[in-house]
């Protein structure tokens, strides 16, 4: 997942905490709430920056559990903003998400920190026994079409002949 978010060129990221015990932990029932509030704050920012959510690409991934308060971290890319000024998409969401659900840090995306934010982002969660979770993500069909878009651009990428050569020389069994 972290090529493939490398790829792309992000406009925002974020980071939401949800202000209610229920959506706390690993459940299916809690899963499908910060699903439903993630897609609303979505639908909302659209809906005031007449944008068209099909076309926004992004990517969110929510972690906690009992313990830890739930938050979820997204990255929203260019892809979809249509120019919007950042700073005031940024607001639109914080200010959405703040009068409803809980803490929100939503800001542009730093393009000189893109690995960082990236591997933050697609980092691995553990339970309290040390097992890796599998991780709820978030991905908008826009997104799967960039990252589509993305691995035909390699799949047509050709060497140049020398280097082809000198490869084929070298491994060659």
């Amino acid at each position: 997942m972290g090529y493939n978010l490398a790829k792309i060129d992000w406009a925002l990221i974020g980071h939401l905490t949800i202000d209610d015990d229920f959506t706390a932990g690993y459940s299916e029932a809690a899963e499908q709430v910060r699903r439903e509030l993630f897609y609303r704050l979505i639908g909302h920012t659209c809906g005031c920056l007449k944008l068209r959510p099909r076309n926004l690409a992004f990517y969110a991934k929510p972690e906690g559990d009992k313990i830890k308060r739930c938050h979820i971290h997204f990255l929203i890319a260019r892809h979809g903003t249509k120019g919007r000024p950042l700073e005031l998409m940024a607001a639109t969401m914080q200010d959405y998400w703040s009068k409803r659900h809980g803490l929100a840090k939503i800001e542009p995306f730093d393009a000189k920190r893109q690995w960082q934010g990236v591997a933050y982002q697609s980092k691995f969660e553990f339970d309290s026994n040390g097992n890796r979770l599998e991780p709820y993500e978030y991905k908008s069909e826009a997104l799967k079409a960039l990252f589509r878009k993305n691995a035909d651009a390699d799949s047509n990428f050709k060497l140049p002949p020398m280097l082809n050569r000198i490869l084929a020389d070298n491994f060659m069994a």
